[in-house]
């Protein structure tokens, strides 16, 4: 490791750091609940969508008209311009008597995880992985604070780094 030269380290980082823009949310989270009139942990799980019903009154006019000779009867949407989806969050009271359910929307995101490492954890890797890279007798961590980019930011990508070597 020791002939690793500055622009694949630059390289690496650069890498570290896109990976890094992504939103992480807790698992449990301590919100108000309508039901129990009182703040309450909440059991956060991502919103997902149902499958659509055969027999709701749109689809049901939209087959009829499909159907016999003719072909397509309605415009196909292929002008999509947003690359992400507004994250929803579904909290659910822990309350045994309760189980209140509720959505959250959040702002949109690229990456999104529910209850990932925390940075303590992170920060113990991102150390180990930066010790076992020695460059020029000068760890890749002071490298990466000579170029100005923090620790925290660098955490969580250098932790995927360290699983996949």
């Amino acid at each position: 490791l020791e002939s690793l030269n500055s622009a694949f380290v630059f390289n690496l980082l650069k890498v570290c750091f896109a990976f890094c823009v992504q939103v992480n949310v807790p698992k449990t989270r301590r919100t108000y609940c309508k039901k129990c009139k009182k703040h309450q942990p909440h059991k956060v799980t991502q919103y997902k969508k149902g499958k659509d019903s055969l027999y709701a009154q749109g689809k049901r006019r939209y087959d009829r008209k499909q159907s016999g000779y003719g072909g397509q009867t309605k415009p196909i949407f292929r002008k999509k311009a947003k690359t992400t989806k507004k994250i929803v969050l579904r909290l659910e009271c822990v309350e045994p008597n309760c189980r209140s359910k509720r959505m959250l929307a959040i702002k949109r995101c690229k990456h999104f995880e529910l209850g990932a490492y925390t940075y303590t954890y992170i920060y113990t890797h991102t150390h180990i992985f930066f010790q076992s890279l020695q460059f020029c007798n000068t760890t890749v961590l002071d490298f990466a604070f000579d170029t100005g980019l923090s620790l925290q930011i660098l955490s969580k990508p250098v932790h995927l780094i360290v699983q996949t070597l």
